[in-house]
């Protein structure tokens, strides 16, 4: 019989006198041939582009690395139990590919421009994207709208074309024109999310910010809303002569 290493540091106990003495053999197999391609993945100094190579030539063997590394072990061990029910197979597959999961995830390395680094768990973030053309209710006005590209001029090597899409918006989180006069209704359009970063600050993306973003923006409203009526404000104002009271009433 084939003599197993035991000194890996992910190594478990294989073949044990738990498991009956005819599938010893097959099982040793089994987990060398999945231990091998897990040690091309993992192990060594290879640089990942030799790394994803051996694993493409070791791909055939294994069927596929990614989503069937797992699933095939415990199908033939069910197999050599004599075991072929579809429910089992069923059951075998979901076991064998949380297992694979939890190996991924217990050794995770992120690289980056700073090197690689080693984390316990990493929560990933799907970002935003920022295109005023996929909001069908803006169709008719996004020509219209002024965005950051059409602002600001980023520094040599610094240009980010998502951050140029950004509309550049006014104090009052409004749109404003991308040609002065063209389109002063954008002004009635306030943009209160991520939108508005770029513009205003992390003020209304978070729990953090709101407490500096909700005042402002209720103080902006509440002042469009007074400056739209002040020409009336004051001509009412001004024809206001309900008299209350007369001096020459007065007692002396």
């Amino acid at each position: 019989m084939q003599r197993v290493s035991v000194d890996h540091y992910e190594n478990f106990p294989v073949a044990s006198v738990l498991c009956p003495a005819p599938l010893r053999a097959p099982i040793v197999a089994i987990y060398w041939f999945a231990r091998t391609a897990d040690d091309i993945a993992d192990e060594g100094e290879a640089r990942p582009e030799e790394r994803l190579r051996q694993l493409a030539r070791y791909r055939a063997e294994l069927l596929d690395y990614c989503a069937r590394s797992a699933n095939p072990v415990g199908r033939l061990l069910l197999h050599l139990h004599g075991v072929a029910e579809p429910a089992a197979l069923r059951q075998s597959d979901a076991i064998c590919s949380a297992l694979q999961l939890i190996n991924f995830w217990q050794d995770l390395s992120v690289d980056t421009p700073r090197g690689r680094f080693d984390f316990d768990h990493l929560l990933l973030g799907t970002g935003y994207d920022i295109d005023l053309s996929r909001r069908p209710e803006l169709a008719n006005l996004v020509d219209d709208i002024a965005l950051w590209s059409d602002r600001f001029v980023a520094p040599e090597g610094e240009a980010d074309a998502s951050l140029g899409r950004y509309p550049y918006l006014g104090r009052a989180f409004e749109f404003t024109e991308k040609v002065p006069g063209s389109a002063p209704h954008l002004a009635n359009i306030h943009v209160f999310n991520n939108g508005a970063v770029p513009s205003l600050g992390p003020i209304c993306n978070g729990i953090t910010g709101l407490k500096y973003g909700v005042p402002r923006m209720v103080a902006a409203l509440t002042k469009g809303l007074f400056l739209d009526d002040a020409d009336r404000h004051y001509a009412e104002l001004m024809a206001y002569d309900e008299v209350h009271f007369r001096a020459d009433n007065l007692e002396k």
